[in-house]
Formats: structure tokens, C-alpha cells, sequence
């Protein structure tokens, strides 16, 4: 005897109507005639098959271990997958038709790039910071010294690059450089 034979049966011996079991159980109506009609493609997940009919069977009091067995027997997971049209699961990507290993092969010029432009930012903020330093300790040396008469170019230099080290990478980075290649020449 089939499985929607015998939830049936089970169901008018109680004289239970399909409404009925519905307030109790929370099964929909359609879902309780789909597996009283062993027409489980209605209910479209393997999963869900098989907790309605372990409620279903439990409500009416018949082991819900013999009809979950004689259900794992009549169909396998893939036989499920094919028979009731359960949709295969696919990542977005792949379902728009990308291939995730060709975007990644894109990237990567891209993420060579940035990571370049980010070692070159990085290599002139430390080149600025040790040029400034030097530049403080040459004319902490020149004060010392008495060499207080400094070039007026040299003076702005230090100057620009006190600036730099004090505000960081932000509004004086883009004059600093130019400063930079001045005073190693």
C-alpha cells in the first residue's frame, strides 16, 4: 500500500476532514492532499516531504519511523532531484553565467596595481619623514654650530618638510616631494 493510501485511510478511520488536521498540525490543506496522493513534486523539497510526513503520521498515530523507511525507499536524493524538479542550488555567478575563476584572473592586474600604488605612497611618506629628520637634525647642528644663516630655499625646505611630518600624508604631501628631490641635490 502506498504512503498517501495510508495517511488517508488512518485519517477517515479517525473521521478527521482535511481542515481539521490543518488546525492541529499547521499542514496546509494542499500539502496534506498532495501527500494523501503521493503527488510530492506539489510540495517541491525533499526536506519538507519528509518532516510533513513525520507530523502528518504522528498526528494520526502511526509510526512515523515505518512511513519515513518506506518513503527513503522509494526514492533516492537524486531521483528526487530529477523526478520532482527540486532546482539545483548555484551560486549567483553562476546562474548569470560568470565564471568565478575568470573574475578572479581579472583581478589580479588590478590588485598587483593598487597594491604597487600603495608601496609607492607608503616608500614616499617614510622618505619624507626621514628627509625631515635629517633636515631638523642639520639645522639643530647649524644652530649649534652657529651657522644660524641659512640659505632662504633651504629654510623653506626644512620648513615644508616640518609641515610634512607634523600633518602626515594630507595637504602637503603633493609640494613635500618636489622639496624632497630639491634637497638631495
Amino acid at each position: 500500500m502506498s504512503i498517501g493510501k495510508t495517511l488517508k485511510e488512518a485519517r477517515q478511520k479517525k473521521s478527521l476532514s482535511v481542515e481539521q488536521v490543518y488546525k492541529a498540525t499547521r499542514i496546509y490543506p494542499r500539502i496534506i492532499e498532495a501527500l494523501e496522493q503521493d503527488k510530492y513534486q506539489d510540495i517541491l523539497n525533499a526536506a519538507y516531504i519528509r518532516s510533513f510526513l513525520k507530523e502528518y503520521s504522528e498526528y494520526l498515530g502511526l509510526s512515523s519511523e515505518d512511513i519515513l523507511r518506506h518513503y527513503d525507499a522509494l526514492s533516492t536524493k537524486e531521483e528526487e532531484r530529477q523526478q520532482y524538479h527540486l532546482p539545483e542550488i548555484r551560486p549567483k555567478a553562476q546562474e548569470d553565467g560568470y565564471d568565478i575563476k575568470q573574475i578572479a584572473e581579472k583581478a589580479k592586474p588590478f590588485l598587483a596595481g593598487l597594491a604597487a600604488l600603495i608601496l609607492i605612497v607608503l616608500f614616499f611618506k617614510i622618505g619624507a619623514g626621514i628627509v625631515g629628520s635629517i633636515s631638523r637634525n642639520i639645522s639643530q647642528r647649524k644652530e649649534a654650530a652657529g651657522l644660524v644663516d641659512l640659505d632662504k630655499k633651504e629654510d623653506r625646505l626644512i620648513q615644508a618638510l616640518e609641515e610634512e611630518t607634523r600633518f602626515g600624508i594630507g595637504s602637503t604631501f603633493n609640494l613635500s616631494f618636489p622639496h624632497a628631490i630639491f634637497f638631495l641635490m
